[in-house]
């Protein structure tokens, strides 16, 4: 069975279309963090609308991948499940980060930033580091 389509490859175009944007919107940040505040305002918005717009084929992507049985069947279920709870929230976390930019930007940003690292980490590994804890 193959593990790609035209769709797929398609929307992962797309995907790296959008994350070609993402350096821009950090250097907007990075120059307008301790700017006058409405520049910090509208760079911290900025980024969230990138971000946001990442999260978007990225969940389209893994829910077109499952749908089409794309995904490795070696993979077992729970985490497959994992994966798929991981990419939902964070269209929803971008979203209301992006209204926090218009307020409060400093704190948007940190909202941002944790958004991606519970993206990026496992599931799992949370859940593993949580039961190490004495």
């Amino acid at each position: 069975m193959p593990h790609t389509d035209q769709v797929l490859q398609r929307i992962n175009l797309a995907l790296l279309l959008v994350v070609s944007f993402l350096p821009f919107a950090t250097t907007l940040i990075a120059e307008n963090l301790e700017a006058r505040e409405g520049a910090e305002r509208v760079a911290v918005v900025f980024c969230g609308l990138v971000l946001l717009t990442i999260s978007l084929p990225l969940a389209a992507l893994w829910r077109y991948a499952r749908a089409e049985g794309l995904v490795d069947t070696g993979i077992d279920e729970e985490r497959v499940q994992a994966m798929s709870a991981a990419v939902t929230p964070s269209l929803g976390s971008y979203a209301v980060a992006i209204l926090l930019g218009l307020v409060l930007p400093k704190l948007a940003v940190v909202a941002m930033l944790v958004a991606a690292v519970l993206l990026a980490v496992p599931p799992e590994a949370i859940r593993h580091m949580r039961r190490a804890r004495p």
